[in-house]
């Protein structure tokens, strides 16, 4: 899925292990919207799933939308205004609504989606990298990712990829830079790699260990045979971000 879009473009969102069922619907959210809370904050009522609009996939449901006529019980007219918004693949009838599975946050512009910001910038402003970018910042990477002309390509942990590690795991990195510098070269590639360019085999990172890309049929984007991209194709003036659910090592 893309990270932006222009005001009145289609737009595709998908949701990984949502497992989407008939009469699951959807809603479009302020990207700071809390998604336990669905009724009161949804922007638009969109489709519910089943028909051609909401996959049945086992693991993945996606969704496609665009300048059209609104869908029913839509509380605001298309095209969505310029802002940030995350899609929500809700279940029931009943307030609250159970929240399946949440999208990315996506960002609609009525300028332009030409990237400006860095690769480190893209981390700082999604909010759910705390843990890389004090990584990153400890072993002076933060900087060559700031300053260098890329393309490059990062495979980026989120922090409950970090946390799955464990804090002892994570302090004793810290007592190690060159271990930890060796494991994050390991999560960046030196070319743009977008997920459409993503094929079967492996990748070659900077510290010149592969890593292995399966490409399943739900659509999914599996690293190493367990590290699921969660979030791909965030643009960077100097190259691309992909969001990923584990630590790769």
């Amino acid at each position: 899925d893309q990270d932006c879009y222009r005001v009145g473009e289609d737009i595709k969102v998908s949701f990984v292990d949502g497992n989407p069922k008939r009469h699951d619907w959807v809603a479009i959210y302020e990207g700071n919207a809390n998604p336990q809370n669905l009724a009161p904050l949804a922007l638009l009522w969109l489709y519910t799933c089943g028909d051609q609009h909401c996959s049945s996939s086992a693991s993945r449901g996606t969704l496609t939308f665009g300048s059209g006529s609104p869908s029913e019980g839509s509380r605001k007219q298309f095209p969505l205004p310029a802002g940030n918004y995350k899609a929500v693949l809700a279940r029931g009838s009943q307030v609250p609504y159970d929240a399946m599975a949440v999208s990315q946050v996506f960002s609609i512009s009525d300028t332009s989606c030409d990237p400006s910001g860095t690769i480190i910038d893209v981390l700082e402003d999604k909010g759910n990298f705390q843990t890389l970018l004090a990584a990153l910042h400890a072993t002076g990477l933060d900087e060559a990712l700031r300053t260098a002309a890329g393309p490059l390509t990062l495979f980026a942990p989120n922090d409950d990829a970090f946390a799955r590690l464990g804090s002892g795991a994570i302090a004793d990195l810290l007592d190690h830079l060159d271990v930890l510098a060796d494991i994050l070269l390991y999560h960046v590639v030196a070319v743009d790699v977008r997920s459409d360019d993503l094929v079967d085999g492996t990748i070659t990172t900077l510290n010149n260990d592969d890593i292995h890309v399966d490409l399943r049929s739900s659509g999914n984007i599996v690293l190493n045979g367990n590290t699921l991209v969660v979030g791909g194709d965030c643009l960077a003036s100097n190259g691309v971000v992909h969001e990923i659910n584990k630590v790769l090592v």
